[in-house]
């Protein structure tokens, strides 16, 4: 179903041909891996590319959308797009707008795949609504089956093997899992910090699946989402859901508890510290199963 038709035209000024691809139903998986690795992409890109000087100092431009993009396995839908590539200097520029019913923002930026050391990535996005489906490849080692929509105003800069996101995100409505206790949470008009190579949650207020509330403060410190590292992370609670696991989570100890708890985070993922001093509610129910079928 993909089709690209080729055609020449003058240069009335410099004259000049160059060629003009009209693209149907393309494929983008077929090509960006070339020169984007992370995030991956996929969809059908439709449109028109104009190629000057296609056989001296090639210069690309391009019109279009990708309907069905998705970055990173998370859809995203249609998107239009334009854009420009210098082969002298290495230079992708491009913009893309969505106003799909999951998102609605605008991106502009540049990607220079010639150049390993300077202003290689740029990139800006102002967006009205942003689904938070899409930080799942990315904070999926923390957080799971995360659900809602914000605001955000973020910039990714790349220099060198260096890529950073910074600006901020306003999170509206939304829930999340904590993959180490398994408790579901829901946050609503809370604000999310990014800086470089942290991520500074500010002071989160979080209600559990009984209504109960707590603040959650700290940062959270990564090398574009790898790496992740905890510094001064902590809940406080007066009443709270703060373990709901099964045998399948962990197997050294399970169960359900709710009750007052001060709990801190620190360190990287590989030796994480967690200290948590709490007291069972007198009026809840709680229990913690600690498994003897092992004689060690």
């Amino acid at each position: 179903n993909q089709q690209i038709k080729l055609s020449t035209e003058l240069d009335e000024l410099t004259d000049h041909t160059h060629i003009v691809a009209k693209l149907d139903k393309v494929n983008i998986e077929d090509f960006t891996p070339f020169f984007l690795q992370k995030p991956s992409l996929k969809g059908i890109l439709s449109g028109t590319a104009r190629v000057r000087e296609p056989f001296g100092k090639m210069f690309l431009e391009f019109t279009g959308d990708a309907d069905s993009l998705s970055m990173d396995e998370q859809y995203i839908g249609k998107v239009d797009l334009n854009g420009s590539a210098n082969s002298t200097t290495g230079m992708i520029r491009f913009n893309a707008e969505s106003h799909d019913s999951a998102f609605d923002f605008r991106v502009n930026g540049h990607y220079n795949y010639l150049d390993s050391t300077g202003d290689r990535l740029g990139i800006k996005m102002s967006g009205k609504k942003i689904d938070l489906a899409i930080l799942k490849p990315y904070l999926n080692s923390i957080f799971g089956n995360m659900e809602g929509d914000a605001e955000a105003d973020l910039e990714i800069k790349g220099t060198g093997s260096e890529t950073e996101l910074t600006g901020l995100v306003k999170i509206r409505k939304a829930s999340l899992l904590v993959a180490y206790t398994q408790c579901r949470y829901t946050l609503e008009n809370e604000v999310v910090k990014f800086e470089k190579n942290i991520i500074d949650l500010g002071k989160l207020r979080l209600k559990d699946t009984l209504n109960n509330t707590a603040t959650v403060t700290g940062r959270i410190g990564h090398h574009f989402f790898d790496e992740m590292s905890f510094d001064n992370i902590k809940l406080e609670t007066g009443k709270l859901l703060v373990l709901n696991t099964a045998k399948k989570d962990n197997k050294q100890f399970y169960g359900t508890v709710i009750g007052s708890a001060d709990m801190s985070i620190n360190g990287p993922l590989t030796n994480m510290v967690m200290n948590i001093t709490g007291k069972p509610s007198y009026v809840d129910s709680s229990h913690i199963y600690l498994p003897t079928g092992s004689d060690r």
